[in-house]
């Protein structure tokens, strides 16, 4: 929404998530779309709002999209991946850097309990770094981000009362702040801007962590 506000023309969406009433509260969309696809209801929010946006919309996972069609992202012009999921994102990562031209992509994720936000740019104006330099292996604990301002070995997963699904705490102001960053960021690759590969990232309050 924000990259269509911001006069980005054409987005493709590819997700294959279900809104549910449970993730309504932190969702820009709300309780519009319940129960159905979260990209056909984006792209019809974003299409009554911001006309001269072209959305398309891939109800599937990534994963599907590019079995499908493995050059399906060469004609782009930058990649934001948002899932939160850093095994898809490692998957991703090894596929950007194997069987892509150089498109920059922007990993962008929010820390648990509002304790922070982060925007990682890879892949931009030929410059080194990627999604996994900012892992690191502890043989005790397993990986950890090292951008996280969390302390590793903890486990933030939590589960809301009769349903199964796991979700990581934190607010919709978490998320906007972090999507502000990830916004700022993906305009200033558009703009050809954005020479290196940063990382950006805010720090909110610790009180609910």
């Amino acid at each position: 929404s924000e990259l269509a506000k911001s006069g980005v023309g054409t987005i493709t969406l590819i997700d294959s998530d279900v809104l549910k009433p449970e993730n309504t509260y932190r969702h820009i969309l709300g309780s519009f779309g319940v129960d159905h696809p979260k990209v056909d209801a984006l792209k019809k929010d974003i299409d009554s709002k911001y006309p001269y946006t072209f959305i398309i919309a891939k109800n599937s996972s990534v994963e599907n999209i590019i079995e499908e069609n493995m050059n399906i992202f060469n004609s782009e012009n930058l990649i934001i991946i948002a899932t939160g999921n850093p095994t898809i994102n490692f998957m991703l990562n090894n596929f950007f850097i194997k069987h892509t031209k150089r498109i920059p992509v922007i990993y962008t994720w929010v820390d648990p309990y509002g304790i922070g936000g982060h925007a990682l740019l890879t892949n931009n104006q030929e410059k080194n770094g990627c999604y996994q330099c900012i892992y690191e292996m502890d043989f005790e604990l397993g990986l950890y981000n090292r951008a996280s301002f969390a302390a590793r070995g903890q486990f933030f997963s939590k589960t809301i009362t009769g349903c199964s699904s796991l979700f990581v705490p934190y607010s919709s102001l978490d998320a906007l702040q972090t999507s502000v960053i990830a916004t700022r960021l993906a305009i200033d690759v558009l703009k050809g801007a954005e020479l290196d590969n940063p990382i950006i990232s805010w720090r909110g309050s610790c009180d609910e962590f």
